[in-house]
């Protein structure tokens, strides 16, 4: 191997490594505010709600069943595709 693929397989596996920090950082968010969500949401449940809790909490579950359904799916499935090493 040359010097300049040597460096291009360096350069390509410090992208592999950041990226991989970013989307570590970017899930712990998510389940984070999943976390989050959650709790709020058992505080209705078990608290007097009002229409406005209701329709907020209905809400949130619609917006969250697409995340589930669709980018949160896609994202997992890029990365179980991606085959190195």
């Amino acid at each position: 191997m040359s010097d300049n693929e040597v460096r291009n397989l360096h350069h390509a596996c410090d992208q592999v490594v950041d990226r991989s920090l970013s989307i570590e950082a970017r899930a712990e968010s998510i389940a984070t505010e999943a976390r989050e969500l959650k709790h709020r949401a058992e505080r209705i449940k078990f608290g007097n709600a009002t229409y406005d809790d209701i329709v907020a909490v209905q809400s949130a579950a619609d917006e969250m069943d697409h995340l589930l359904t669709g980018d949160l799916d896609r994202a997992l499935d890029t990365l179980r595709s991606i085959r190195i090493g």
